[in-house]
């Protein structure tokens, strides 16, 4: 069998100020990874997302704002249906 590692849950805060010393130290991740007791992979994975972050941050915002607006065309098209057929309605009556 082989020896796997057991699995750690590392906090945000840990992993925040892994990525910050990465920018401290402008791209030494292998001297930041291996002074933690982490893979550079997972360091990088870490950096990737905190840098994703920001962007989906404001893209999140961006597609709220969007589904508001058409929430309320959604909202105003069905108004409008309903008055029209309604309206079809009166109409076909009188014939």
């Amino acid at each position: 069998m082989s020896d796997k590692r057991p699995y750690r849950n590392h906090s945000a805060e840990f992993k925040a100020a892994a990525v910050r010393m990465v920018e401290e130290k402008k791209g030494r991740k292998t001297e930041v990874a291996r002074n933690l007791g982490i893979s550079v992979s997972l360091l990088e994975t870490w950096i990737r997302n905190s840098k994703g972050n920001t962007k989906s941050g404001a893209r999140s915002k961006s597609n709220i704002e969007r589904i508001r607006v058409l929430e309320r065309e959604l909202a105003e098209a069905r108004m409008e249906r309903d008055i029209l057929k309604k309206a079809v309605g009166f109409f076909a009556k009188e014939k």
